[in-house]
């Protein structure tokens, strides 16, 4: 068994134990506060597909290998959360095993760089979230990982090619990948045929769905040209003005601190500047599209895997660091979260009629009530109307004003433990 002073852990699978229970503790928890809206959003998804629908029928958001893997658990589970969400926790555990390999491939410096991957914040939170980045991000990193094994034998280009059609048909953005794969392959003058093929490989595996997808249902891609969000501007969080701020700062943070650290640890070899090249290509990407914080989570892979060798020294006290933080934002989930479901279940009881919903997360209201919900937003109607918030949201409809006129014109029905309120209209008074 390999022996390590780093966390006096004697190999990868303590930190992969220990991460096992990070990203499964709360797994069997309701839809809640954070990015509760996205794990709805593929439940109705893959409820709508089993029902005899298409997946063109949607507007477009990625290719739908991800939802195709969902689906395959749901012949065997059922449209279960949890099983959904393990298969997250799996992505994320095989992420940080990737870190390990690409790490002793690279710097000798694995298990330093799997542990901060593995007990970072932003990886615990979200490997128990039902969204398509982690799943996504493991395709991308085993292409990278084959890519780094093709430089001494050149089969494994092939695989590399394979898994990054397989990333891109997940995801499209992940295909960013390519150029630290072809910075380092023409770092290791490895012949430009190869990487040619591995380019064709990776356009082949998606392309026949996105042809078939522009040839019978052309509609389903015209969403895209609306939700553009260039340096923050477009539509994608007019109803949330506040967090898309908050984006736009994190993703210049970002961008500049990984140029400071770049220039203070100037990389060296070839692999340690292809991780740069990796770090900074996903943050461009960043904040070109500052949508959502999770778009961060490619640039985890090099950074950890650069600051593992850059800052050794560092790492132990880093890791226990993260490993800390993540324990303390498990420990007060239940304080800080929200219980949908409750809040849903009390609209069916008590309001089983048609009547007019808003609210701040559509999806899980649609999720759990089984009706028709609207965005909440500043047209709404007073009659027969319930609306729904979160705490979380009282900021954004402050600003946009659009909390004073619930407040005026609707009645507090119902408040969650001050975490989700109901507000009902006049006329459903009793």
């Amino acid at each position: 068994m390999q022996k390590t002073e780093f966390l006096k852990s004697p190999s990868i699978y303590h930190i992969i134990i220990v991460s096992s229970i990070l990203y499964v503790i709360w797994i069997w928890s309701p839809l809640g506060l954070f990015h509760s809206w996205n794990e709805a959003y593929y439940l109705l998804r893959v409820s709508y597909i089993l029902k005899g629908g298409s997946y063109l029928d949607w507007n477009f958001d990625n290719p739908p290998l991800f939802v195709y893997f969902l689906l395959l658990l749901s012949k065997i589970f059922g449209i279960s959360l949890i099983a959904f969400r393990m298969l997250i926790v799996i992505c994320s555990l095989i992420n940080v095993y990737l870190v390990y390999l690409i790490g002793k491939e690279i710097n000798g410096e694995a298990l330093a760089s799997a542990s901060l991957f593995g007990f970072f914040p932003m990886i615990v939170i979200f490997s128990k979230i039902i969204q398509i980045d982690l799943f996504a991000l493991m395709l991308m990193t085993i292409s990278f990982y084959f890519a780094l094994l093709g430089i001494k034998n050149r089969k494994w280009l092939f695989l590399s090619g394979i898994f990054l059609g397989l990333a891109i048909f997940a995801k499209i953005p992940m295909g960013i990948v390519i150029l630290p794969i072809f910075f380092l392959m023409l770092q290791k003058k490895v012949e430009i045929k190869y990487f040619l093929f591995l380019l064709a490989e990776a356009v082949l595996i998606p392309l026949p769905w996105i042809t078939y997808a522009f040839l019978t249902k052309p509609s389903f891609f015209a969403p895209t040209t609306s939700s553009r969000n260039f340096f923050g501007l477009g539509k994608m969080h007019s109803l949330a003005p506040l967090y898309q701020f908050s984006m736009i700062i994190l993703a210049w943070s970002i961008f500049i601190s990984l140029l400071l650290l770049f220039k203070k640890k100037k990389p060296i070899s070839a692999e340690e500047k292809s991780l740069a090249l990796f770090s900074l290509s996903f943050s461009l990407f960043f904040i070109f599209l500052p949508n959502h914080e999770y778009y961060l989570l490619p640039l985890l892979i090099p950074l950890f895997l650069y600051i593992g060798k850059a800052y050794k020294k560092y790492c132990k006290k880093l890791a226990i660091i993260f490993l800390s933080i993540s324990t303390i934002l498990l420990l007060i989930k239940p304080i800080y979260d929200v219980n949908w479901e409750e809040a849903c279940n009390y609209i069916n009881k008590h309001y089983p009629r048609n009547i007019t919903i808003y609210s701040t997360n559509l999806r899980v209201v649609e999720y759990y009530t089984h009706k028709k919900v609207n965005y909440l937003e500043e047209n709404i109607s007073t009659n027969n109307s319930i609306v729904l918030f979160t705490y979380a949201d009282k900021a954004n409809l402050e600003y946009l004003h659009i909390l004073q006129f619930i407040q005026k014109n609707f009645i507090l029905e119902k408040n969650f433990h001050d975490k989700i309120y109901i507000y009902i209209s006049k006329d459903l008074v009793k």
